[in-house]
């Protein structure tokens, strides 16, 4: 595949002074960025409308697209996703699982000129020249691997929060009813109670009658039998 990226890139002989060799190392960009300056920019090729590109400029784009991308995924130990239909949607995925898209980059190199060079897609991917960048990326490359780990235990947690937060709903749940069957009780508690207040002074209304009544006629008749 690199021997491949090589042939392909050949084609522009122009290129030989601005890159000693096409070993897809970083510092290769700062080359390309040269070389397309001088030979490719929004000076000399129009690429503000993608539906007018010759076949010459897709060429162009495809080739350093390509190479691009292949710098980019040794840098930073990244994947290719290849997209057959739409080589633009064709992007690199770091370890990290940021994506990014070689062809727009070349695209945006091309049509904006220095203001978007390659060498930014370095950075922006996470590429670091010196040994402590480079320690940190290494770090952030181990715990990209790693990162099955973490997401299983975002997992687990994300369950365990979900079954305390049901738990809590079903606590609640059970109180409320509770105190629902609480205030319930001493409802009818209340009811029962007034309910025995009423039969109460009936039976003390009724009783006191029935006294009054039959008990002053017992009084009567036992006054008669005693004073005949």
């Amino acid at each position: 595949m690199a021997a491949q990226i090589v042939d392909l890139l050949k084609c522009d002989p122009m290129l030989t002074p601005y890159v000693d060799a096409l070993d897809f190392s970083p510092k290769t960009l700062a080359g390309l960025d040269n070389f397309f300056t001088d030979w490719y920019g929004p000076e000399v090729y129009d690429w503000s409308d993608p539906k007018k590109y010759s076949e010459s400029q897709k060429g162009i784009i495809q080739r350093y697209g390509i190479y691009l991308a292949e710098v980019l995924r040794r840098a930073v130990n990244g994947f290719w996703m290849a997209d057959q239909k739409n080589f633009f949607q064709s992007k690199i995925l770091t370890p990290g699982g940021k994506a990014f898209f070689p062809f727009v980059c070349v695209l945006r190199r091309l049509s904006l000129g220095e203001k978007a060079p390659l060498t930014a897609a370095l950075t922006a991917c996470g590429y670091a020249p010196d040994e402590k960048a480079a320690a940190r990326v290494d770090f952030i490359r181990e715990m990209a691997e790693q990162k099955t780990v973490p997401g299983e235990q975002a997992v687990d947690e994300k369950r365990r929060a979900s079954a305390m937060f049901a738990a809590a709903v079903t606590q609640q749940q059970l109180e409320k009813q509770a105190a629902q069957n609480k205030l319930r009780r001493r409802r009818n508690q209340a009811i029962l109670g007034a309910i025995g207040i009423v039969l109460a002074c009936f039976a003390t209304y009724f009783g006191v009658w029935f006294f009054l009544k039959f008990g002053l006629l017992g009084v009567l008749a036992l006054a008669y039998i005693l004073f005949r």
